[in-house]
């Protein structure tokens, strides 16, 4: 979880939910143990998220919640899996691709034939279901 959190999450803006119905918002900055060898999630420029009519605090510069003490960390609009073959997935936005244009990372060169199967081989018998 830890790494998880440094590596693909760092810099985003997050919410954190504690167990006691507070919401925080601020910019995740570190996930690591604290002083007393627990897992604590840093959040930097972090205020308590309000009602519309309260109003609104200072942000504070950094704030540590332990672990045992969080609900649950949302973060929105975040790629947890920032990889290639994503990449190449949004690239295309949709679009249908022959298999000759299709290169994902492991399953051989671009444009490589390969024996193709019926369906029937995956669809489980002749009648098709």
């Amino acid at each position: 979880l830890t790494c998880l959190l440094n590596v693909t999450m760092q810099g985003k803006t997050v919410i954190l939910q504690t167990t006691t119905a507070k919401e925080y918002e601020g910019i995740l900055h570190t996930c690591a143990n604290n002083d007393e060898k627990k897992l604590a999630v840093v959040l930097s420029m972090v205020r308590e998220r309000l009602p519309p009519d309260a109003i609104a605090v200072l942000p504070e510069k950094l704030m540590s919640f332990d672990a045992s003490d969080i609900v649950q960390i949302i973060a929105r609009d975040t790629d947890l899996f920032n990889d290639e073959a994503t990449e190449a997935a949004r690239k295309n936005a949709g679009e249908v691709l022959a298999d000759s244009e299709i290169h994902v990372p492991g399953r051989g060169s671009m444009g490589q034939a390969r024996e193709l199967q019926a369906a029937t081989a995956w669809l489980g018998g002749a009648g098709g279901g």
